[in-house]
């Protein structure tokens, strides 16, 4: 069985439980299960001591499973009191007694970046049990839920109509255009054949995914980089593009003041986009609360509290995320019934997607300008 384990770990340090610590050395030792990846997260320890703590473990234990950093406090509650109780638990007598020539654990490697997000997505890209090989792609590295029309014949012509109708928004198709969350470099490498690849740079937070999108889109620039804290001048692209990814970011708003910064005047963003129920918002690991919207016009009026202009949010429900789901459906019963599934990977499969048509309330399509400062000062000023 595949496992990833999300834990706060404070083995090494005085007063901290090793519950989390012993579950990680008995996941390695175990012959049935395959641990592909630790998280943490600040718990009963800050985040800081379980991130050291856990790598710690895996290199005691000579693996090299990636661990990943998430929350550093808790998303709901006041961490302030429970947080005083633990560290004055850990400068008991007691405690330090008992840890007495022991040292805190100094791992010589960091945890991955991304978080619980990349594990998502490293294992859906690289892991899942219909998704790894790339068949239901045709083989084309695409990764998100694309746009069907009537006569769609396969997901791979679904998310090329989806760059398609994003693109659409586009004045023009020329330019220096980032692309942000560029996945394995499908939609890197459809922006090339238009923008040309020296104009095209895609930014991701894995390191396994880049690795990829340099061979599907050979030509474009790909960075490791955090969709919120754009390691880019100010005015350096004409376009900003961003598949099916903002709902994962922490936050939205904070990457919608980032391509705004590094747009050019007049320069656009566009991006397909899922608005999940507040509940899911809440409670899932690669969600958070603070990017609820409410729907398409309160989408729309985000983008206009951000400082750009010309809004634009089209409905895209049924033509991207329902439509795409009876056909991954469809698909996942055809090779259930061709014995290429184990009913129990079927059941878990079918399961998630029950759990996503409870969870998502909105997909959109969303394009918006930034405004032209110089042509705003022209007006100003003949109106002055």
């Amino acid at each position: 069985m595949k496992v990833i384990l999300d834990c706060d770990p404070g083995n090494g340090f005085p007063g901290a439980d090793i519950d989390d610590g012993l579950a990680l050395g008995l996941i390695l030792r175990s012959p049935e299960l395959e641990l592909l990846a630790v998280t943490v997260v600040a718990g009963n320890t800050p985040v800081d001591m379980g991130e050291r703590s856990g790598l710690a473990v895996l290199e005691a234990a000579g693996v090299d499973t990636p661990l990943y950093r998430g929350a550093e406090r808790p998303l709901v509650e006041d961490p302030v009191p429970w947080r005083a109780h633990l560290e004055g638990r850990g400068r008991s007598e007691l405690a330090a007694s008992m840890w007495t020539g022991i040292g805190e654990p100094r791992p010589t490697r960091k945890a991955t970046p991304g978080g619980a997000i990349n594990a998502h997505y490293d294992h859906a890209m690289y892991e899942h049990p219909l998704l790894r090989n790339g068949e239901y792609y045709s083989f084309s590295r695409y990764s998100n839920y694309g746009y069907w029309y009537g006569d769609t014949a396969n997901q791979m012509e679904a998310c090329e109509n989806l760059m398609e109708l994003l693109l659409g928004f586009l004045p023009r198709r020329s330019g220096r255009i980032l692309d942000v969350a560029c996945g394995l470099g499908a939609t890197s490498r459809h922006l090339s054949r238009q923008f040309g690849a020296a104009n095209v740079t895609g930014v991701n937070i894995s390191d396994k995914q880049l690795e990829t999108c340099r061979r599907t889109a050979p030509g474009c620039a790909f960075v490791q980089m955090d969709a919120t804290q754009l390691d880019f001048e100010d005015e350096s692209f004409d376009h900003v593009i961003c598949v099916e990814a903002a709902f994962h970011f922490r936050t939205r708003a904070r990457f919608l003041r980032e391509a705004f910064r590094v747009l050019k005047p007049g320069g656009w963003l566009v991006l397909s986009d899922m608005l999940f129920t507040l509940g899911a918002e809440t409670k899932s690991p690669v969600l958070h609360p603070k990017n609820y919207v409410r729907g398409p016009a309160a989408y729309r009026d985000m983008l206009l509290q951000a400082g750009f202009e010309q809004a634009s949010v089209v409905d895209a429900t049924l033509e991207s995320f329902l439509r795409c789901t009876d056909h991954f459906l469809r698909y996942a019963t055809d090779r259930f019934q061709a014995g290429d599934l184990e009913p129990r990977t079927f059941k878990a499969i079918m399961a998630y997607r029950r759990m996503l048509l409870l969870a998502v309330r909105y997909y959109v399509l969303a394009g918006a300008r930034k405004p032209d400062t110089a042509a705003r000062e022209t007006r100003h000023g003949a109106g002055g």
